[in-house]
Formats: structure tokens, sequence, C-alpha cells
């Protein structure tokens, strides 16, 4: 991990993925963060986690075999 995202990384773990910019702002005032720097990396690493979860989805979608059932 680069150093300069360990902020970013805290405040990751404490908040979590869906915290709201309010949390964000609040818990970089405590820390003494960088808000107008910090929110904006969480809400890309978030956009990330969304496109990665999205993609094993389609993969084990795709990995699932079918089953057809012919039904009269």
């Amino acid at each position: 991990m680069q150093p300069w995202l360990v902020p970013a990384y805290d405040a990751w773990c404490d908040l979590g993925k869906d915290a709201t910019w309010r949390d964000v702002r609040d818990w970089s005032a405590h820390y003494s963060i960088d808000f107008e720097w910090l929110f904006p990396v969480l809400r890309r690493a978030a956009h990330i986690v969304d496109e990665h979860r999205e993609k094993q989805r389609k993969q084990k979608r795709a990995s699932t075999p079918r089953t057809r059932t012919d039904r009269a």
C-alpha cells in the first residue's frame, strides 16, 4: 500500500464503504485529514469495490451451469 493512502484506508476501516459525506467530514476533522482529499478517494474506492463485486457476480453466474427443465 502506498503510504499516502493510509489515512484513506483507516477511514475506510472505521467508517465502511457506505459512509455518508457527513461521516467522512466528521472523521476527517477528528483526525485532521483534509476532507477535500479524503472524500473523493473514498468515493473512488467504493466505486472500484462495486465494480469488482459485480464482475465476480457475473463470473459466478457464467460458471454456474444452468439446468433446463421441461414443464408440460
